[in-house]
């Protein structure tokens, strides 16, 4: 050994062969156990105390592996080497588990990782007639029922201030928002989707039955299956929109050489000018197969608002607040504003507009199906993708086509929420408070950049895991437990995401089984190419859409504005 020591060896060559010589090895162990349990002295110590000794609500909602596991190497080397040896990982949660457990053994204050245990169980129902919580706190791995009860007491504290901190919960904010997308789709289905229609080439009943989507029904099972008429819709759009592209181009099948727009020439551009030429085939696609090359039917409903606005201001100036009454310039006085805009429109040849029935026009009715159709689905699209990713500015922009498509349906109550939505954001809340509404309608439960969900679907979310909570609880629950559950839930449930999120293990039941969208688009695109659904073929139309109407023509403006008026003056000493 000292030759080696005078020779330079490297200290380990000279220590493993120490560890041969049966004396030595032994003398070797109790050192090493002496500086473990030495170590272990330091870790359980109150003197700067580790992170697993803490046991408040702070701690256990902010539980972090690799924090603790860095800790654990800087003040124990060799209790923690040991470990990662013992186990052969070196992941955080594995050496933060088992050093929680031999120190808790050794230390009962030393029990973060069992109250977030206990929490888990608690959250997943484990106090049954099992004692199950009892049980693994025996074997010491979680605190029992009675100290997790204490600490769900003082998460729902916690949950209760964050609660109350929020915007939502403010009395401004406490209207009920409502599911847009499911009911813009259900708009679709209630416009564009006829079991009747299944013989006529080109319609989505027909369509749904030729790539044979059976969980498609209908209108009114759009809420229940969201997923899979959301999927239909979807692919019919890409077909559409590929058969409107290939149309343009003069593309006969996919496999076809373009007449127009050939694309072989976009390598010699630059990225600017690709971008440029895609948006000019774009622009292309939209006025010839969406907009109807010349229909001008959103620009109509703006210049008769206008014009109605107008008409609304100047009757406004002629009322008299101290008499409450209408003044005419020729001094005639009217109590009613029905009495004084007769006599306008008889002394003074005012026109006020009224919701004169049109004439049908000879068009290819078709087409104004393929074109509303295809405007209604881009708006949903639109609307989604607008959801997914956070993007304020685009979820109220699109709420205003969406109060259209609900004036046209019927729906009344939806056509409520949406005008509530966009009185709050632009006139009824101070800008701080329309900013932070406009921008906090989603949220993000997985961290994605396009992972966020509408409010009132994390409401639902919740609703259902209260529920679920409630329910086994049975007859025993009361209003105060189903207030303690409902808060409990929210904080367990966010504990239970960080851990899962720290040992890598994926959501259960969130992956679906996909469709074989590439073939369904081909066949779809395939019966739209057949029936001529892209051709401009005057007076023809489906025999179960007659006397279709572009979705804006039907907006019924004169009483839409009459209803916003209503809502306005009713907004204004309701919503204050």
């Amino acid at each position: 050994m000292m030759v080696g020591i005078v020779r330079g060896k490297k200290p380990e060559v000279i220590l493993n062969k120490l560890m041969n010589v049966k004396n030595f090895r032994e003398k070797a162990v109790k050192v090493l156990s002496r500086c473990v349990k030495e170590e272990c002295k330091l870790l359980c110590s109150k003197n700067n105390p580790l992170i697993l000794r803490g046991s408040t609500t702070e701690d256990i909602h902010s539980t972090d592996f690799l924090k603790i596991a860095n800790e654990l190497k800087e003040k124990a080397p060799v209790f923690s080497q040991m470990l990662k040896d013992t186990m052969n990982t070196t992941k955080p949660v594995g050496l933060v588990s088992s050093a929680a457990v031999i120190l808790h053994h050794r230390n009962h204050n030393m029990s973060l990782i069992r109250h977030v245990v206990g929490q888990l169980l608690d959250y997943g129902r484990a106090t049954d007639e099992t004692q199950t919580i009892d049980l693994l706190r025996c074997l010491g791995f979680s605190v029992g029922c009675s100290a997790t009860h204490k600490k769900q007491v003082s998460l729902i504290d916690i949950q209760k201030k964050k609660t109350e901190s929020t915007l939502l919960c403010q009395v401004h904010q406490s209207i009920l928002q409502f599911n847009k997308k499911k009911h813009k789709e259900m708009f679709i289905y209630q416009e564009f989707y006829k079991p009747s229609s299944s013989f006529e080439q080109g319609t989505l009943y027909h369509l749904r039955n030729v790539i044979h989507r059976e969980d498609v029904t209908g209108k009114d099972e759009v809420v229940r299956a969201y997923r899979a008429h959301y999927a239909f819709v979807e692919d019919a759009l890409d077909a559409f929109i590929l058969g409107a592209t290939m149309d343009v181009m003069g593309l006969n099948d996919l496999n076809g050489s373009p007449q127009q727009w050939n694309p072989s020439i976009l390598s010699m551009y630059s990225n600017k000018k690709q971008l440029s030429w895609l948006r000019n085939l774009a622009e292309t696609v939209i006025n010839k197969h969406i907009n109807l090359q010349g229909t001008t039917h959103l620009q109509d409903l703006v210049e008769e608002a206008a014009k109605l606005d107008s008409q609304t201001d100047m009757l406004h100036s002629m009322f008299d607040a101290a008499i409450n009454q209408y003044i005419c310039t020729c001094q005639k006085k009217y109590n009613k504003i029905g009495h004084f805009k007769r006599h306008l429109e008889k002394e003074h040849y005012w026109h006020f507009p009224t919701a004169a029935p049109k004439e049908p026009k000879k068009e290819d009715k078709v087409a104004v199906w393929r074109s509303s159709f295809m405007k209604a689905a881009l708006i949903l699209r639109d609307t989604c993708d607008a959801y997914e990713m956070g993007d304020g500015n685009r979820i109220f922009l699109n709420a205003k086509f969406e109060m259209l498509y609900a004036n046209v349906a019927g729906h009344t109550k939806y056509q409520l929420w949406l005008w509530r939505m966009m009185a709050y954001e632009q006139a009824i809340l101070t800008p701080k408070q329309a900013f932070e509404y406009k921008w906090n309608t989603t949220a993000n439960l997985n961290g994605t950049i396009d992972g966020n969900i509408p409010n009132d679907t994390l409401v639902d979310i919740c609703v259902q895991l209260v529920k679920k909570k409630i329910k086994e609880q049975d007859s025993n629950f009361t209003f105060d437990s189903a207030k303690n559950t409902a808060l409990s839930c929210q904080i367990q449930d966010e504990l239970r995401e960080s851990n899962r999120h720290q040992v890598s293990i994926k959501p259960f039941g969130k992956s679906r089984t996909k469709a074989r969208k590439s073939s369904d688009i081909n066949l779809m695109l395939t019966e739209l190419m057949a029936g001529n659904i892209f051709k401009n073929i005057q007076g023809r139309q489906f025999k179960n859409f007659k006397n279709m109407k572009d979705v804006f023509e039907k907006v019924n403006l004169h009483k839409l504005y009459i209803w916003i008026s209503k809502q306005k003056k009713r907004a204004s000493y309701e919503m204050m």
